[in-house]
């Protein structure tokens, strides 16, 4: 099932949206080692949904390693899996992928992410001049008021993300509030760098 159609999708030249959400995965490692070896090599697949599969933390982390060689996926919905600390290894791959992770779009709500999976590599991966993420959901985790605090810190860095979810974590209003604007402020930078781009294109 499962194991072959990723086999077959490492030699895939056509699928660009894959949905395989709520399907039992779980961590079978056999499983993962070929995921991961996917989204190292593919060049086609830019969005993929993996939701409510059952990933248990060791998985994610396969998962994550598979990331840093990817190039070309843009949206990964991880959401209702037990993440944990596999979000480290996600965000490494910001930082080590050596051709330019281009994911624009990552759901990580309902992870089971507590304040302790979120470390400095994902505080970093915000800060990164190489950060590509437009949208990052960490709703429904288990984020403490100090973690919401650094990574608003870390937003005041960051000139990419124009939406970052984290509600329903024990962070508090204002912080949430404080995250809403520095979005509200990278997305009025990109509408500006969007019209400068569109001017030069013209010129």
């Amino acid at each position: 099932g499962f194991y072959k159609i990723m086999n077959c999708l490492k030699t895939n030249n056509k699928v660009r949206k894959l949905n395989i959400s709520r399907n039992n995965i779980c961590s079978d490692v056999k499983i993962f080692k070929v995921v991961s070896k996917f989204l190292n090599i593919n060049k086609t697949m830019e969005d993929l949904n993996m939701s409510h599969c059952q990933i248990e933390e060791k998985g994610s982390i396969i998962i994550g390693k598979g990331l840093r060689g990817n190039r070309n996926l843009q949206v990964l919905n991880l959401r209702g899996n037990q993440i944990k600390g596999g979000l480290i290894e996600i965000a490494k791959a910001f930082l080590e992928n050596k051709k330019a992770l281009c994911l624009k779009e990552l759901d990580l709500s309902k992870c089971w992410i507590a304040s302790e999976h979120v470390t400095d590599e994902f505080f970093n991966m915000i800060k990164s001049q190489y950060t590509t993420l437009k949208t990052l959901n960490m709703r429904n985790n288990l984020i403490r008021f100090h973690t919401g605090e650094r990574i608003k810190d870390a937003l005041k860095i960051n000139k990419t993300i124009t939406k970052l979810h984290i509600e329903f974590n024990n962070v508090k209003h204002h912080v949430v509030e404080q995250i809403e604007f520095l979005c509200k402020r990278n997305k009025k930078l990109d509408e500006v760098n969007q019209k400068n781009k569109n001017i030069h294109e013209i010129n």
